[in-house]
């Protein structure tokens, strides 16, 4: 650890309160993410030492355009070990709390319904988890570690959003593990992150006017095939009649502005990083253009971020930007400028 990062670490504060949760607007990842429920500001992710380091060099570089483009970092939070033992005891019933989501789409016959993913093989049928109660119930069994207590306390980006819709795409093809090469190619060779250089890895979408959710997994995002990945992007936009795109105009303008920066992010590379999108289901978008100031308002109902630095590197003698990256934002690009322009295209709703 960095002499800043152990400064930073016996200087931060401990939660008194013995109140945290999980955040349950987490749609992928491969930790649970934890909540203080008297505190609405930030979320706490299971301490990375590269993350961390990654973070505080963006954080120090003010000037850099990327960093509007990254959720506010507050340093370390070490929360006490009975806390966490606590919080451990309550998984089981944090689980029954979470609320199925209101999908009204038959899944076909030939789908399997399980609660555990198993590992795509070649020749075998891939389980789907196709419910937010059985993908956090994965989440919390597998992936909570009450040993861990030491946490990134960074800024929550539905803060400010009643109904928050979330969508997180892994961007870029390149194995970041010369010892995990063949099998992160071969498993990125199966999925749009080799032909579109992104995927798409986990989605939430609420309609309240309708009381419907769509929720999917990275296992459908796996599944997704080139030719069908406009209508399951358009997903994100449904609100039950029709595509939102004035939204999707919007995101274009957001994208078009983090190409921007990465191109002006020279020594950065970002291996494995997720662009999150996020948007509160209730704004009202329709309006937008006779809206006094729709910029401020869409500034804390929409929402653009990379997140996920564990394996991103900064190299202040690489000369270069992230070429890998580039070409999933543009193909991206692509994509929604495609979906705005062509008012047929309509959501895909299969799990297959």
């Amino acid at each position: 650890m960095s002499s800043s990062l152990e400064d930073q670490n016996k200087d931060s504060t401990n939660l008194e309160s013995t109140n945290i949760s999980y955040f349950g607007n987490q749609v992928s990842g491969h930790s649970c993410l934890l909540k203080g429920t008297s505190n609405s500001y930030y979320i706490y992710k299971p301490f990375n030492l590269n993350e961390a380091e990654f973070y505080e060099n963006i954080t120090k570089n003010k000037e850099l355009a990327l960093s509007s483009f990254v959720a506010g970092y507050h340093g370390i939070m070490n929360l006490p070990k009975p806390i966490i033992d606590e919080f451990a005891s309550k998984i089981n019933q944090i689980e029954s709390l979470v609320p199925e989501n209101q999908e009204k789409i038959i899944p076909s016959t030939n789908e399997l319904n399980s609660n555990s993913p198993e590992k795509h093989q070649k020749g075998s049928p891939v389980t789907i988890l196709r419910t937010k109660k059985e993908w956090f119930k994965q989440l919390f069994v597998k992936r909570f570690d009450n040993n861990t207590t030491s946490f990134l306390k960074l800024e929550d980006l539905t803060l400010n959003m009643a109904s928050p819709c979330m969508m997180d795409i892994k961007m870029g093809s390149v194995a970041y593990n010369p010892h995990k090469m063949e099998h992160q190619l071969s498993k990125l060779n199966n999925t749009t992150s080799s032909s579109l250089k992104f995927r798409i890895c986990g989605m939430q979408v609420k309609n309240p006017k309708l009381n419907e959710e769509y929720f999917r997994d990275k296992y459908w995002g796996r599944e997704l095939k080139p030719d069908k990945i406009k209508n399951a992007l358009a997903l994100f936009f449904y609100n039950g009649q029709g595509i939102r795109r004035n939204l999707v105009r919007h995101y274009i303008k957001r994208l078009n502005g983090l190409a921007d920066a990465v191109k002006a992010a020279v020594g950065y590379k970002f291996y494995s990083v997720s662009l999150l999108l996020t948007y509160d289901s209730l704004v009202d978008d329709e309006n937008y253009d006779s809206s006094e100031n729709p910029e401020s308002y869409y500034d804390t109902k929409i929402r653009l971020n990379l997140i996920d630095f564990a394996k991103s590197k900064y190299d202040e003698n690489l000369q270069e930007t992230d070429g890998d990256l580039l070409i999933g934002i543009e193909n991206l690009l692509k994509c929604f400028k495609y979906i705005q322009d062509n008012p047929e295209i309509g959501p895909h709703f299969s799990f297959v």
